[in-house]
C-alpha cells in the first residue's frame, strides 16, 4: 500500500478516535437518543465547563433524577437560563425539579420570580411552556387574567402533545371551582403522570375513596392509557390499599398487644386480610398491565411486590420476570437476581450467593448496592442481624442524599427489631423522605402519625428541619 495511503489511514483512525473519546452536543444527543443510559457525563460537563448552555440545560437533565447532584442541576439550569439570554427551556426544566422537591420551592421563590420578569412570556411556544410549567410550582406568582391568556395562547400555538388540561386542573383549583378542576384533572390524568398524585392530594380528606372510585370508572380505558400512567396509577392504589388496611386493622393489633384476640375478633382480622389482598391485588392490574408492554419501572414495581409477599409466588415467577427486565435495565435485574436467593421459603434461598452478587453491584457502582447491603446485615441473612452495622451504611448513603436510605432508617426505628424502637426519629426520616420526595414514605408515615404522640411527632419534625438544613447548600 503506497506510504501516503497509510498515512491517510491513520490520520483517520487517529480523528475517529478522537470523535470518540470527545463528542459534540449533537453527538451526544444522538447517542442518548441510541440509549438514554450512553455514558456522555464526562463529555456534558466537558461542554459545559467550555459555556455552552445548551449542554449545561442537557447535563441538569441529565443528573436531576439523582438526589445527590440536585443542588448541581439546579445550578446548571440557572446557568443556561442566563436570566433569559440562554435556554429558555433551562427555566421549564428547573420548574419541573422543583414541582417534585416541595421542600426547595420556597427556597428558590425569588429567583424564579425574578426570571419570569426577565422574559416576555408570550413571546413563542417555548416562553409559554416556561411560564405554564412555572405556574405549577408557584400559582401565587401569576394573576388571574395572566393565566388565562396564558392558556388560551399555548393552546394556539401547540400542535400536539399540549398538556394544557393539567394547567387548567390547576388553574381552577386556585379560583376555588372544585366541579371544574375535577373535570380537568380526570381529563389530565390521562396524559400527563403528574396528574395523578396531583388530583389524589386535591381530593382532600376522602381521597382514597374518591380516588379508588375514579380508578374504577378509568378501568374502561386502560387499554388505551399509555404505561407511563398506568404504572404511577398502580402504585398509588396500592399505597391507598397498604394505608386504608393499616388503619382498619389498627384496634386490632393495639389488642394483640392486650391481650389474646376472641373467635369473632379473628375472624374479623381475617376478612380484613382477605378485603386487603383484593385490594392490592387490584392494584396490580395496573401495573401488569404496564409490564405486558415491557415497561421497565413496572417491571421493578412488580418484582418488588412479588418478593415481599412471596408466599404468593414462587421463585420461578420472579426470575422469569427478571430475565424480561435485564436486557433494558441490567444492574436493576442483577439486584433482584440477589433478593430472590435472601427469601427463605424459596428453594433459591442462598444467602451467600446474594451477598456475592451485592458487592458485584457495588463494584459496578450500582446506587443501591449498598442498600441492599444494609439489608443483609439487617436481616441477618449471613448471621445473625446486625442492625448497627445496617444503619452505619444507610446513615452514610442518606448524608449522601440517598432518600431511599432516609427510607430504610425510618423501617428501622418504626419496627424496633434489634434496635430500640424511636418513634421520633421514624417519623423524622419518613418526613424528611416524603417532603423530598420518596413516594414509599407517605404509607409509613401515615402509620407512624396514627401510632406516635403529639410530642414524638413535634420532636421528629424538628429533626426533620436538622437534615433538611444539613443537606442545604
Amino acid at each position: 500500500m503506497p506510504l501516503r495511503s497509510l498515512c491517510i489511514l491513520s490520520l483517520l483512525a487517529m480523528t475517529s478516535g478522537v470523535a470518540l473519546a470527545d463528542m459534540g452536543l449533537a453527538q451526544v444527543r444522538h447517542a442518548l437518543f441510541l440509549d438514554s443510559r450512553a455514558p456522555v457525563e464526562a463529555d456534558l460537563r466537558r461542554l459545559a465547563e467550555r459555556g455552552d448552555r445548551a449542554s449545561m440545560h442537557l447535563l441538569g437533565n441529565l443528573i436531576a433524577s439523582d438526589p445527590r447532584k440536585t443542588d448541581e442541576a439546579i445550578d446548571l439550569y440557572q446557568r443556561a437560563f442566563a436570566q433569559g439570554r440562554g435556554e429558555i427551556r433551562a427555566l421549564t426544566s428547573l420548574s419541573r425539579l422543583l414541582d417534585r422537591l416541595p421542600q426547595r420551592q420556597a427556597e428558590h421563590q425569588a429567583y424564579v420570580r425574578t426570571a419570569l420578569m426577565a422574559i416576555p412570556l408570550e413571546r413563542d411556544p417555548y416562553t409559554l411552556e416556561a411560564a405554564l410549567e412555572t405556574f405549577l410550582v408557584y400559582p401565587q406568582l401569576f394573576k388571574n387574567e395572566q393565566v388565562e391568556r396564558l392558556l388560551t395562547l399555548y393552546q394556539r400555538s401547540c400542535i400536539e402533545l399540549c398538556g394544557s388540561e393539567l394547567y387548567r386542573a390547576v388553574d381552577a383549583a386556585r379560583r376555588g371551582d372544585r366541579e371544574e378542576a375535577v373535570r380537568w384533572y380526570e381529563l389530565a390524568i390521562r396524559n400527563d403522570p403528574r396528574a395523578i398524585e396531583r388530583y389524589y392530594t386535591f381530593l382532600g380528606d376522602r381521597r382514597d375513596s374518591l380516588f379508588h372510585a375514579f380508578a374504577q370508572r378509568l378501568e374502561a380505558e386502560r387499554e388505551q392509557l399509555p404505561e407511563q400512567i398506568l404504572h404511577p396509577l398502580g402504585e398509588l392504589l396500592e399505597t391507598i390499599a397498604q394505608a386504608e388496611n393499616e388503619q382498619a386493622t389498627l384496634p386490632l393489633q393495639q389488642l394483640r398487644i392486650e391481650r389474646d384476640l376472641n373467635d369473632g375478633e379473628i375472624r374479623q382480622e381475617q376478612a380484613l386480610a382477605e378485603r386487603y389482598r383484593v385490594s392490592r391485588q387490584y392494584a396490580q392490574t395496573w401495573i401488569e398491565a404496564a409490564v405486558a408492554r415491557d415497561y421497565a419501572p413496572a417491571m421493578i414495581s412488580r418484582i418488588n411486590y412479588m418478593l415481599s409477599w412471596a408466599t404468593e409466588y414462587s421463585d420461578a415467577q420472579v426470575l422469569e420476570l427478571t430475565a424480561r427486565l435485564e436486557p433494558l435495565e441490567p444492574l436493576r435485574a442483577k439486584a433482584a437476581q440477589a433478593q430472590v436467593k435472601l427469601v427463605n421459603n424459596w428453594s433459591s434461598l442462598d444467602p451467600h450467593g446474594a451477598h456475592q452478587l451485592i458487592q458485584e453491584l457495588i463494584a459496578s457502582g450500582y446506587d443501591d448496592g449498598e442498600i441492599l447491603l444494609a439489608g443483609l446485615y439487617s436481616k441477618g441473612s449471613l448471621d445473625q442481624p446486625d442492625q448497627a452495622r445496617a444503619l452505619q451504611i444507610l446513615q452514610r448513603l442518606a448524608d449522601q442524599g440517598s432518600l431511599t436510605a432516609h427510607y430504610r432508617i425510618a423501617q428501622l426505628y418504626s419496627e424496633g427489631r434489634g434496635i430500640c424502637r424511636e418513634p421520633a426519629k421514624a417519623y423524622a426520616h419518613a418526613y424528611f423522605a416524603k417532603q423530598a420526595g420518596e413516594r414509599r414514605a407517605e404509607s409509613l408515615l401515615r402509620r407512624l402519625e396514627r401510632l406516635s404522640t403529639p410530642a414524638q411527632r413535634e420532636e421528629g419534625l424538628r429533626i426533620s428541619q436538622q437534615l433538611t438544613a444539613r443537606t442545604l447548600p
